[in-house]
């Protein structure tokens, strides 16, 4: 098997999760084999214009899936990876939670936004093995003081989220969406 995320940057996080993740990343989704992922610095991004970035974001993904082939972008801006110290479990975390975004939008469409998006990505980084290191992420990014209070909030429900349902498979995912759809309606 070829490399799952074709890395165009420097950060060797990138090969780390390739070889630690990569396959079980596809025998969890095998629609991964169909789509190519790309990891580029938010410089070098063909998308930059259309991901909204924010100052403080890591990561973001762009997905263009309409018509084939499908090409997805991971976009790394690598000055807030060094500002936020983030080191090499925090990026392979970041990485499998933004391949969960172009997993949901394969699986589901657009459907799913805000939390629930966030939340579903975070389901797929747990289930290929990196639940640990997402919370220790999530928990570094809300530590940093440089995000908002609405995001500091979201890091925490979804910290809680994992910590809560730390099975890694299914009936976890639905639990966690019920009480989000639970709270929504309160």
């Amino acid at each position: 098997m070829g490399d799952l995320v074709l890395n165009k940057t420097y950060i060797e996080a990138v090969n780390d999760f390739n070889r630690l993740y990569g396959q079980k990343a596809i025998n969890i989704c095998p629609e991964l084999y169909n789509i190519t992922i790309n990891a580029v610095y938010h410089n070098d991004s063909q998308h930059l214009s259309e991901l909204n970035l924010n100052s403080n974001d890591a990561f973001a993904y762009y997905f263009y899936y309409e018509v084939p082939p499908k090409i997805a972008e991971i976009v790394i801006n690598e000055e807030v990876l060094l500002r936020q110290r983030m080191e090499n479990e925090d990026i392979q975390a970041a990485i499998a939670h933004e391949i969960g975004h172009i997993i949901s939008i394969e699986n589901h469409g657009d459907c799913y936004g805000g939390l629930a998006a966030e939340v579903l990505s975070d389901d797929y980084a747990s289930k290929i093995g990196l639940r640990n290191q997402l919370i220790s992420l999530l928990k570094k990014m809300k530590g940093c003081g440089e995000y908002c209070d609405f995001q500091l909030r979201w890091f925490e429900k979804r910290i809680g989220l994992l910590e809560k349902f730390p099975a890694d498979d299914d009936i976890a995912t639905i639990a966690k969406m019920a009480l989000l759809l639970g709270e929504y309606k309160s």
